[in-house]
């Protein structure tokens, strides 16, 4: 009777790829020629990876990956996963934001077995409290008798950005021992100390780099989440629920292009050198709080550096708009940009959905801006919005998920002028269409930013737009306001 270890390669081959990956350490260590024949058996060990996940851009392309030591990896990360409660697990979140984003960041665009993998081992309450629910916003929620595990400043952003690569906001509290992280979130957002010229009024760090504050970026998910569900529960279902696919749209190319409408513009002459996609449409929303709110929850009292305002648990205005982008101008990168790709400059139109305004009242806003990508890789936007030639309100963003990700943009819209007294808000923005059409035609049957696809003029960030046809300049205009409370 033949034994497994006479069996031609082949067929050991076959049979192996069917053994879990921890089972092969075992195999290994029962026989010398079976040891020699797992070790260093990389058309093996990569069979065992493409089974289980997607095929790395780096290998599509011919480029030399380390089978094996990508499979330890993941075996790694389901061991960490599989541990029984939080305080085993924490101590592993740098590690496990680091393979999170390396899968998110090769995932396929759709179809996505990344994602699936991804979407089954967080799918549990205490793998998401472990590492979603570890940021500086969640230990002030967490109810005072309850012991707070320590958690270094790398680690509270580490779960921060697991927290917005998973992409739903976590609204409810895991456990009793937590209190409602809303008013938490938006103490972050409307602090208005958090907005400082070293972290250029954006979800940066206050050190003048540019790099992504996570724990600032999650306060933003939070509260446009936590108003977007309000207002869809208000509005009886008119838009569906936004944000409720775990991982959607956060890996690079993971945009497709919905057709807009039957009246749409022929599509613009296809600028091959725009590394972003940026031309075409989106959706936007954002949200503030009444200026007179603001002020008071800002001044006069100041708890004093590193102490932050108590929790507000408060009323926000919602609105939505849509802006059609086209991109004009496209420059080398800055010193202080990173130097993989240019920037791109673009101008356009911004109209706000449903529009109910007053007589008299223009809804509508020139757009010009800017993306590039920092010094740590990320995609950077930078939106003004145009009243009279006039540059009125100013944003800045970070693309979550990378280049051409559907997920979008999130980060603070300003007045431009930095006022220290405000207005300041959340902002997100996704792109609907590659096409430019008729100004919300089709769009709120597109509005959700979970992934499913040019003018010669030169730019510059000091040119007018001309913008005779404005009659005013409104506070991002009029639209649906409702109370939120």
């Amino acid at each position: 009777m033949a034994t497994i270890t006479a069996l031609p390669h082949e067929i050991l081959h076959a049979i192996f790829r069917s053994v879990d990956i921890p089972d092969l350490a075992s195999l290994c260590i029962t026989c010398r020629t079976l040891r020699q024949f797992i070790s260093d058996n990389h058309i093996l060990f990569r069979d065992l990876y493409l089974q289980r996940l997607d095929e790395p851009p780096l290998a599509k392309e011919g480029g030399d990956l380390d089978w094996e030591e990508e499979l330890h990896r993941l075996v790694k990360l389901e061991r960490i996963l599989d541990y029984q409660n939080v305080a085993e697990k924490t101590p592993h979140i740098k590690f496990v934001d680091e393979v999170v984003k390396s899968f998110t960041s090769t995932a396929n665009g759709c179809d996505s077995k990344n994602v699936a993998l991804l979407t089954r081992l967080f799918n549990g309450r205490i793998n998401k409290e472990a590492f979603f629910c570890q940021s500086t916003l969640w230990s002030r929620a967490k109810a005072p008798r309850r012991h707070s595990y320590s958690t270094t400043f790398e680690e509270r952003q580490a779960s921060a950005h697991l927290h917005c690569l998973y992409g739903v906001p976590i609204l409810e509290p895991q456990r009793s021992s937590f209190s409602y992280p809303y008013p938490f979130a938006c103490s972050i957002v409307y602090d208005l100390r958090n907005y400082t010229d070293g972290n250029f009024w954006g979800p940066f760090l206050d050190d003048g780099t540019a790099a992504v504050d996570w724990e600032r970026l999650e306060a933003v998910m939070m509260v446009l989440g936590y108003n977007l569900k309000q207002f869809t529960q208000l509005t009886g279902g008119m838009f569906k629920p936004l944000w409720t696919v775990p991982f959607s749209g956060v890996s690079p190319d993971s945009f497709f292009s919905l057709p807009l409408s039957s009246t749409a513009m022929p599509n613009p002459p296809a600028n091959a050198l725009d590394p972003y996609n940026v031309t075409g449409s989106y959706m936007r929303v954002i949200c503030f709080l009444d200026f007179q709110e603001l002020y008071h929850y800002n001044f006069p009292h100041n708890p004093g550096p590193g102490i932050p305002r108590r929790p507000l648990d408060t009323t926000e205005a919602i609105r939505f708009l849509v802006m059609e982008l086209n991109v004009v101008d496209i420059q080398p990168p800055g010193e202080d940009d990173g130097q993989e790709l240019p920037v791109v400059y673009f101008t356009g139109l911004s109209r706000l959905l449903e529009a109910s305004s007053a007589p008299g009242t223009n809804t509508n806003s020139n757009i010009r801006g800017t993306v590039r990508l920092t010094k740590q890789g990320e995609v950077r936007w930078t939106t003004y919005s145009v009243y009279f030639g006039e540059e009125r309100w100013k944003s800045e963003g970070i693309q979550v998920g990378g280049i051409r990700s559907a997920r979008g943009v999130f980060g603070h819209w300003f007045d431009k002028n930095f006022s220290i007294e405000g207005p300041v808000g959340p902002s997100a923005f996704w792109k609907v269409t590659n096409e430019i059409g008729d100004m919300g035609s089709g769009l709120g049957d597109h509005m959700d930013g979970e992934g499913n696809d040019n003018s010669d003029e030169s730019y510059d960030e000091g040119q007018d737009v001309d913008d005779d046809s404005q009659d005013d300049e409104p506070f991002f205009g009029t639209i649906i306001t409702i109370s939120l409370s």
